[in-house]
């Protein structure tokens, strides 16, 4: 994705626009949030670098507050004479779909933009599929199911939320395979 598109795929997510400059020269892994999904695409990308693959690919969804996004993800190993060697990140939107806007999905709240104005509880979201981990006994932290963004509103969740960032399940499972 060149420095055009990428600017107008963060303008139609909602997020502020990132000049290059403020990305060029800083470590990948320090713009993903959440350790568990840091540690996660670390593991994918050495798993290239070192050739246990010399491509990997997966599904995950990029959603914004009013439109459900599926994309893929694959990670190459590059070799590059005389310099080494390099990993290429390419994502491919594979849907898009509009909906009606889901406010969990704000760039805001998913940034932690709001996190120390307010002592809201906090929601973990699959950074994978976007589901979001739902709790089914209040004594259990580990006691949750995975459901989508659509049906965490439909059993009665709310907004007044702080994001946290997590990998579901399932979503290990299909890591852990690619």
């Amino acid at each position: 994705m060149g420095q055009p598109q990428w600017q107008d795929f963060l303008e139609k997510t909602g997020f502020a626009a990132s000049p290059t400059k403020n990305v060029i020269g800083h470590n990948l892994f320090d713009f993903i949030t959440g350790a568990e999904v840091r540690s996660s695409y670390q593991r994918l990308h050495e798993s290239v670098w070192h050739g246990q693959g010399q491509k990997l690919s997966f599904q995950y969804r990029c959603d914004g507050p009013s439109v459900k996004r599926e994309m893929r993800m694959s990670m190459s190993h590059l070799s590059l004479d005389g310099i080494g060697g390099a990993v290429l990140y390419q994502s491919q939107l594979l849907s898009e779909v509009a909906r009606p806007p889901l406010n969990l999905l704000d760039p805001d709240l998913i940034l932690g933009v709001m996190a120390n104005e307010r002592n809201f509880p906090i929601v973990a979201l699959c950074s994978y599929c976007q589901k979001v981990a739902w709790p089914l006994s209040e004594h259990r932290e580990d006691a949750r199911e995975w459901i989508t963004p659509e049906d965490y509103y439909a059993r009665g969740g709310h907004s007044d939320v702080r994001v946290s960032h997590g990998i579901c399940p399932s979503c290990v499972g299909m890591l852990e395979m690619a």
